[in-house]
């Protein structure tokens, strides 16, 4: 199952984003999650963030990590 989020945070008149797409294997195989940052409109850092089982609990994690930072949850669906 694919599953993306959007977060986003502005700092000194920036505008940073991280898209999360995740590719969860819901049969208990290896899953895939790619993480982009950006800011304004230039990509940062583009690649996979993590692969392997746990991903949903590596995305619970990252999601406190992330939201501690600034970042707020702009987008998610399917939620997760």
């Amino acid at each position: 199952m694919q599953r993306t989020r959007l977060y986003q945070r502005t700092a000194a008149q920036r505008t940073e984003t991280l898209k999360i797409v995740a590719y969860l294997d819901d049969t208990g195989g290896d899953d895939e999650i790619r993480v982009t940052h950006t800011i304004e409109s230039g990509v940062v850092n583009d690649g996979i963030g993590f692969h392997g089982r746990g991903g949903e609990q590596w995305l619970r994690d990252r999601h406190t990590g992330w939201t501690a930072d600034g970042f707020k949850l702009i987008s998610s669906g399917p939620d997760y």
